[in-house]
């Protein structure tokens, strides 16, 4: 499936070329959004057959697709190697080297934007190892590579171009659907919660939790601190709305949490024999690159974190619907038997610094009921409806 995002814009202007006729009978000229919208289909598909140049990994060898606003048909392509322009007239500064998700700023010609870049990933890759002796001591050292196959994708990484009504509302839309399907396949395949086997596991957690869990999982803690929860939230809907099902494919940590839903390749090995009704992909990173499967995976792991709870605590914290939500972020962070050490010793203070959770749990925590409570809202700022709850199954 393409990104959502080429969808709607073929949907919403065609060729994307604006029509400056006027009259009753004339077509509609197409507003600033909808001529973005179809510049970025457009800049994708130009760098679909463009040619990096090597096969080295990373944001430094790439090929940009650039756009003026102020000319609406001018996107250029643009070849970086080793963090420089070779594109001649265009003077680019790689400003953060982060895989397809890299910032790049266009300095010369000033005006331009990045819509998209084209940069190598890894196809196929296996690790290996070395063992080589130190010069000044008898200590043996290990050394590993990864040593494989590359290849070129198309990724929209985010900027402030991207901070737009229509991307956030696209991006949104898109993750409230997939958490939808995901709940409806676990609900016909019948997966029973561990939690209470008197109901699925769907039926045990709110839509809006999972969907708030999905967006903090890609918020880091500083920046959430500084820009706050409304643009950090939207930034993970604009590069949802930007790249639809291949969003956070390529986004992987350093402890080796990836995808949509950022598991490790052992919790997601757990997660499947488990709630193995749920049939999930053995295979981690086709996964975490299925994102219905991912959310599906979520799904469980929540369900299994409330199954550590005694069945008076359950009950005492699905009262209120963030008081769960926040408990299972926790879990989610620190692991679930820290969230229940937590908040056995202490219930109505347990997520506070100093009681038990980590520090980076505890801002995890406090990043969930922030975003949780803004998702609680429409665009005006008066409170949505509440969560819908699958019902349990019969």
């Amino acid at each position: 499936m393409p990104p959502l995002i080429l969808i709607l814009a073929t949907l919403a202007v065609g060729d994307g070329v604006p029509n400056d006729a006027s009259g009753p009978s004339e077509t509609p000229s197409p507003s600033d959004g909808e001529v973005f919208l179809a510049r970025l289909r457009h800049a994708r598909d130009l760098l679909a057959d463009a040619d990096i140049g090597t096969a080295k990994l990373g944001g430094a060898h790439a090929v940009l697709a650039v756009w003026h606003p102020d000319r609406p048909d001018d996107i250029r392509l643009v070849r970086l190697l080793d963090g420089r322009s070779r594109t001649s007239g265009f003077s680019v500064k790689l400003i953060i080297q982060n895989g397809v998700n890299s910032l790049y700023e266009v300095v010369e010609p000033a005006g331009y934007v990045v819509l998209a870049s084209k940069t190598n990933v890894w196809d196929t890759r296996r690790r290996v190892c070395r063992t080589v002796k130190a010069k000044r001591s008898r200590r043996a050292i290990r050394h590993c590579d990864w040593i494989g196959r590359t290849k070129g994708v198309v990724y929209t990484p985010y900027s402030a171009a991207l901070d737009r009504p229509e991307l956030t509302a696209m991006g949104r839309l898109y993750l409230e659907q997939l958490v939808a399907r995901a709940a409806e396949r676990l609900e016909k395949a019948g997966v029973t919660s561990l939690a209470d086997p008197d109901f699925t596991v769907p039926a045990m957690i709110s839509p809006r939790v999972l969907l708030t869990l999905m967006v903090i999982e890609h918020i880091t803690p500083d920046e959430f601190d500084i820009r706050g929860d409304k643009a950090m939230t939207d930034q993970v809907f604009a590069l949802v709305g930007a790249n639809g099902d291949g969003t956070f494919d390529y986004s992987f940590s350093r402890a080796g949490a990836g995808g949509q839903t950022q598991f490790i390749p052992s919790t997601y090995r757990l997660t499947r024999g488990r709630y193995s009704a749920a049939k999930l992909l053995a295979d981690f990173t086709a996964g975490m690159r299925d994102h219905e499967n991912a959310v599906m995976a979520q799904y469980c792991l929540a369900d299994w974190s409330l199954a550590a709870l005694s069945p008076a605590e359950y009950l005492r914290l699905s009262e209120n619907d963030e008081d769960l939500g926040a408990f299972l972020a926790a879990a989610y962070n620190g692991g679930e038997n820290g969230a229940v050490a937590a908040l056995r010793r202490d219930r109505r203070r347990w997520e506070e610094p100093g009681r038990g959770l980590k520090r980076e749990t505890v801002r995890y925590v406090r990043e969930f009921r922030q975003v949780y409570r803004l998702l609680g809202t429409t665009e005006t700022g008066q409170p949505a409806a509440p969560p819908a709850v699958p019902p349990p199954a019969p």
